[in-house]
């Protein structure tokens, strides 16, 4: 049996703390659950993290590639975006509970992307374990200074960086993956196998293709990276990656049209898109720079001694960053309709640290002619100057994702959720009908309503719906008697609601509703069920 290197063991020992760094929050909140209350493990933004568990929830049900939309009351055709969540409900079968599936497959993946990463280092810097093992170091840790630098969606900060939501995790793997499989493919052909070769060509057909679905923009971007590295190799006489460069572009094209196509087809994913791009992003360079934090000290240093021995591996990840940064910083994405920060990822931002690691190597080696001191220590000391510099930074995002759950009333009601409310939610999921959920606004339970009953929810996701503010409006008057009962009937009748969940508070006013029925009571929550209206 092979030893595993020391590198190697530091390795696992640096990812097995930054996995647990990136659901701490979660874990901590499991541990002190109270026994009365069922954990949900939210583990970001409530209202989308509860969006992904529906998915889940579906797929769990019976559902592949195909999902509802369970956030709004229209009546929308299944779509097959969120096929990661519905694929991720299969684990239903072996007993897993959606809420763990969810987390569990933030550990998981997590753990894959680093193993990933430690080979993808292991090639880029061969016979080189001290370069490899704080380019390592890097790729997991490497966030801005504390609190400067910041801008949305930033994947500069390390738990950014390698990923909060599972389908973050798989569009990054799956972008490493093409180009791995890309230059793979190649190599392959110029072997006599042609099994083999063929082989590898579908799976890099398939990979581009669930790449180019994950990650539109992304792909575009790697593909024409390839395209450029293409067009080096052909100048310098090498053609063998012209069908590897086929492979990946034509399912990248395809996969990005269908995608694209879907969303444009979809009404609320259309208007969830709209809402991105609104978002104001403007990240000067300099702002960038301190978003990168220590490492953008040590980046001037590796440069040079990154191009030096260039690698096709090299070259491909170089050109995908250049070509990321340039158009993040260009006019290109408001030209196209798009958000500035759709054009950055964790795939193309990892070069930067990989980059820094060879500058701290260099920085090491022009201090050691400098100062009279042994080179293992003049490392150590730069080490820790970035473990000082990091550590704090680490501590603020782990912190950012714990405070909320703790102080925020609202988050910690749907994460220690009373068993009374979930046995209400399981009511209406045993009560016959499809029919919409209608819940009180002084409970804030309408994001669990497509979770555990399987209903589809009124409200519960302020993007992932049509007309929420109309909604939200309505859903007020509804619950504080402001409708007469003939509005109440047509509001009942317009939005095809069928299930009424109230607080004690609303009994009383509900009670004036004749075309409501009690269906449910306990001591926090009571379900109605409207009759004789037809929509």
């Amino acid at each position: 049996m092979k030893k595993i290197s020391r590198e190697s063991v530091a390795a696992i020992i640096i990812g097995i703390g930054v996995i647990t760094a990136n659901s701490y929050h979660v874990l901590a909140e499991l541990i002190t659950n109270p026994k009365d209350r069922v954990f949900t493990g939210i583990a970001h933004y409530f209202a989308d993290y509860f969006l992904y568990v529906s998915h889940i929830t579906q797929g769990a049900h019976g559902a592949w590639f195909m999902t509802k939309h369970l956030f709004t009351n229209e009546s929308m055709s299944p779509t097959w975006i969120y096929w990661i969540y519905t694929i991720l409900g299969k684990t239903n079968a072996i007993g897993i509970h959606p809420f763990a599936a969810y987390n569990g497959s933030i550990i998981l993946l997590g753990t894959a992307l680093l193993i990933l990463w430690w080979n993808i280092i292991r090639d880029l810097f061969p016979k080189r374990p001290l370069t490899q093992l704080i380019a390592f170091l890097f790729i997991t840790t490497a966030s801005n200074f504390p609190g400067l630098g910041d801008f949305w969606f930033s994947p500069t900060p390390a738990l950014n960086r390698l990923g909060g939501v599972p389908h973050q995790f798989v569009q990054t793997i799956l972008l490493l993956l093409t180009i791995r499989a890309f230059l793979s493919a190649a190599h392959t052909a110029k072997r006599p196998s042609v099994l083999s070769g063929i082989t590898r060509y579908l799976l890099l057909c398939a990979v581009s293709f669930l790449a180019a679905t994950a990650s539109p923009i992304q792909m575009l971007l790697v593909t024409a990276s390839m395209g450029i590295f293409l067009v080096i190799s052909l100048w310098g006489g090498n053609r063998s990656y012209i069908a590897s460069f086929a492979a990946v572009a034509l399912p990248a094209f395809f996969g990005a049209y269908l995608t694209n196509a879907e969303f444009a087809r979809q009404p609320i994913l259309a208007a969830a898109k709209l809402w991105e791009n609104s978002q104001p992003v403007s990240v000067p360079v300099w702002q960038f720079i301190l978003a990168l934090g220590p490492i953008s000290v040590l980046l001037p240093f590796g440069i040079r001694q990154y191009l030096t021995n260039i690698t096709p591996l090299r070259s491909v990840l170089g050109i995908f960053a250049a070509l990321s940064l340039a158009a993040f910083f260009s006019g290109v994405p408001l030209l196209l309709g798009t958000t500035p920060v759709r054009w950055l990822s964790p795939a193309s931002i990892a070069v930067l640290p990989l980059i820094a690691a060879l500058g701290f190597m260099e920085v090491s080696r022009l201090t050691d002619r400098m100062i009279p001191l042994p080179r293992v220590y003049i490392r150590a000391l730069l080490l820790l100057i970035y473990i000082a510099f990091t550590v704090p930074s680490l501590y603020t995002q782990v912190q950012a994702r714990v405070t909320p759950l703790r102080s925020d009333p609202t988050m910690q009601t749907l994460n220690h959720v009373p068993a009374p409310v979930m046995e209400a939610l399981t009511a209406i999921k045993s009560t016959p009908g499809n029919g919409v959920v209608v819940t009180d606004p002084s409970i804030p339970y309408d994001v669990l309503v497509p979770v555990i009953s399987g209903k589809r929810s009124f409200t519960g996701h302020p993007i992932h719906t049509l007309y929420p503010q109309v909604k939200e409006e309505l859903r007020h008057k509804f619950f504080s008697g402001l409708m007469t009962d003939p509005e109440a009937r047509q509001f009942i009748k317009d939005h095809t609601i069928l299930y009424i969940l109230a607080s004690p508070q609303a009994v009383r006013i509900l009670e004036r509703y004749p075309f409501l029925s009690l269906s449910f009571q306990n001591d926090t929550v009571s379900v109605y069920i409207a009759t004789g209206i037809t929509p």
